[in-house]
C-alpha cells in the first residue's frame, strides 16, 4: 500500500518555511467525466490522490449519476507519461447508503488515512430532507482488498446533529498526530429565508481512536455573513499548521491559513497562490483542494467551474 498520506503527519514530505510568496503553477485539466458509466455521468468533485507505485497516481473523486447521486470513483494517471489517463474504475468504490441512512442520497470522498494497516476513508453522506435543499453527515469507511471496494465501518455517522452543529456536518479532514487524531470539518450555521445561500464555517474535533470523537465548541474559522467555507485539507510544516479550502460568496475561490496549535487560525486568503483562470474549466471557480507531493515535488488537485462538473485540475507549487 502506497497512500499519499493526507492525513498524517509523517506522511509528507516536510518542506523548510520560505518568506517566498507561494505560486501554484497550473498543469490544466487532466480529468473531467463524461457519461463514462451509469453511475458516472457527471462531475468529478472532492478529488484525492493515492500514489500506486510505477508513477501511477490514482485519483478518487466524487461523481453522479442520472437522478444526481453520488458515488466514489476514481482513476489512475501516469504521471510519467504527462499524466495520461490509463484506467478509469468500471464499478463505484463506494455508493449511496439505504433508504433513512444518512447517506441515501451520495456519498463524497474527504480524505484518506492509514491506521494500523487499514486504509480508512473518512467521506461526507448526503441526505435529502424537508425544508432544506440537504444535510450532510460525516462517515467513516475502510478498504476491502477482497472487495476491491471500500466498506462503511457503521451504518451511523460518527456524530450526530446537536447543539454544537445544529444543522449539518461536512467536508471531513483528519490528521493522525503521536496520541490522538484530529479532524477539521465544515458546519452550517444558517439558510437564508430562500434557502438558496448559507453561512458555512469550519471546526476542529479530537479523537483517541478515530472513530469517537469530541468536538470543540468553537469555531476553528468562522465564516463571514453569506459566505462558506469547505473541504480543509491541512498538513504541519516545522510545526506550523498550514490550512487550504475553498471559500465562496457568489463563486468558489482557494483560501488559505495558518495556525501554531491547529485551534486558532489567521486567514492569508491572498497567499493561497492560485486564482481563476482568464478563460476554461477554472474561469469562474476554483476549489477543493488536496495536496501532495510526487518526486520530491509538491502538486494540488482542484475543482473548476461548477463544483466539479468541468472536471479535476492539475497544478505544482513554483520551486516546491
Amino acid at each position: 500500500m502506497h497512500l499519499i498520506l493526507a492525513g498524517t503527519r509523517g506522511g509528507l514530505k516536510q518542506n523548510p518555511p520560505t518568506e517566498e510568496p507561494m505560486k501554484w503553477i497550473k498543469i490544466g485539466e487532466i480529468f473531467s467525466v463524461n457519461r463514462q458509466y451509469p453511475w458516472m455521468q457527471t462531475h468529478a468533485s472532492y478529488p484525492m490522490a493515492e500514489s500506486k507505485g510505477n508513477g501511477i497516481i490514482r485519483i478518487y473523486f466524487s461523481t453522479r449519476d442520472a437522478q444526481n447521486r453520488s458515488f466514489l470513483g476514481y482513476a489512475d494517471l501516469d504521471f510519467a507519461d504527462n499524466y495520461k489517463v490509463v484506467a478509469i474504475g468500471k464499478n463505484p468504490l463506494l455508493t449511496h447508503g439505504e433508504p433513512g441512512a444518512f447517506d441515501q442520497d451520495g456519498v463524497s470522498g474527504g480524505c484518506l488515512l492509514e491506521h494500523n494497516g487499514d486504509k480508512y476513508l473518512y467521506y461526507m453522506g448526503w441526505k435529502q430532507v424537508p425544508h432544506l435543499p440537504f444535510q450532510n453527515r460525516i462517515g467513516l469507511a475502510v478498504w476491502r482488498e477482497s472487495r476491491n471496494m471500500f466498506e462503511r465501518y457503521q451504518t451511523n455517522p460518527l456524530f450526530e446533529i446537536d447543539e454544537i452543529d445544529h444543522l449539518s456536518v461536512s467536508y471531513p479532514f483528519v490528521l493522525r498526530e503521536k496520541d490522538r487524531f484530529r479532524m477539521w470539518y465544515g458546519t452550517f450555521q444558517e439558510w437564508d429565508q430562500k434557502k438558496e445561500l448559507f453561512r458555512h464555517s469550519l471546526r476542529a474535533a479530537t479523537s483517541n481512536d478515530g472513530i469517537h470523537w469530541e468536538r470543540d465548541k468553537n469555531l476553528a474559522i468562522e465564516a463571514k455573513p453569506g459566505e462558506g467555507i469547505s473541504r480543509p485539507f491541512v498538513r504541519v510544516e516545522q510545526g506550523r499548521y498550514k490550512m487550504w479550502y475553498a471559500f465562496r460568496g457568489q463563486y468558489y475561490r482557494i483560501g488559505y491559513a495558518e495556525s501554531e496549535d491547529g485551534i486558532r487560525w489567521t486567514r492569508k486568503d491572498d497567499e493561497a497562490g492560485i486564482r481563476v483562470s482568464a478563460s476554461g474549466f477554472d474561469s469562474q471557480s476554483i476549489c477543493y483542494p488536496f495536496l501532495f507531493n510526487y518526486k520530491g515535488k509538491q502538486y494540488m488537485l482542484y475543482n473548476g467551474n461548477d463544483y466539479g462538473k468541468t472536471g479535476i485540475g492539475l497544478a505544482v507549487l513554483d520551486g516546491g
